[in-house]
């Protein structure tokens, strides 16, 4: 699902760890290497090179690849994901996670990326009619953008339909199965259910495919906890 919620809720991959909310609209994917290269003076030395090593991941994957794919099959997100599966520091944690979500919410084709941002801007304004419109236009351009998929998900979940938000979560993991975003947003929606084990399911999903999923991991142990008082 989206990143809208993680905020108010979890870090269900909705929107992107502190200090980069994943809501907010990303810039020109002609401009991620630029970003990438940019390490901020008041960084620690371990930040510096693990941002100096995305930068590395990130150029190498575009030269070795001959030309840049965005979204779900950029080539730097499975060194990526590598990474976070790994990392021990929390600001090594925080700087991947960002740098996924960057790389998700890109598309090749500037025009679809802009059309995402206007509804992510939409629907962060909680104009869902507006954040609809343009979502559906997104998945119409192009049906294997997973991202697409992603965010009208969670638009569906903030106006508490959550049959659609399912449908379209489903899609999403189709096209991106380590969407730990998506994977959040689905144990979000069967925790509002009731649907206990599979929303503890599929927090523990989210865990096996991004460790540093905190909220992830509180509402798993809620979850159980609250499965064990029923048991008294």
């Amino acid at each position: 699902m989206p990143n809208y919620l993680s905020m108010k809720q979890v870090d269900r991959g909705i929107t992107p760890p502190s200090p980069c909310p994943r809501h907010a609209t990303v810039a020109p994917f002609t401009d991620r290497r630029r970003q990438a290269a940019r390490a901020p003076a008041i960084l620690s030395d371990g930040a510096r090179g693990l941002l100096a090593l995305l930068t590395a991941l990130l150029v190498g994957g575009f030269l070795f690849a001959g030309q840049a794919r965005a979204g779900q099959d950029d080539p730097a997100l499975p060194a990526l994901f590598k990474l976070l599966r790994t990392s021990v520091e929390g600001m090594q944690a925080n700087l991947l996670q960002h740098q996924i979500w960057v790389i998700w919410h890109q598309h090749e084709d500037p025009e679809l990326t802009e059309l995402l941002n206007r509804g992510i801007t939409a629907m962060h304004e909680s104009n869902f009619g507006v954040a609809l419109a343009a979502f559906d236009a997104v998945i119409e351009m192009d049906p294997g953008f997973a991202e697409g998929w992603n965010k009208r998900a969670t638009l569906y979940y903030l106006m508490g339909d959550y049959e659609r938000s399912v449908i379209d979560i489903q899609k999403t993991l189709e096209l991106e199965p380590r969407h730990f975003g998506a994977l959040s947003g689905l144990g979000l929606i069967n925790m509002s259910l009731g649907r206990t084990d599979a929303a503890i399911a599929a927090f523990e999903q989210t865990i096996a495919v991004n460790p540093h999923a905190t909220g992830a991991q509180h509402n798993i142990e809620m979850l159980k906890k609250a499965k064990e008082r029923e048991k008294i």
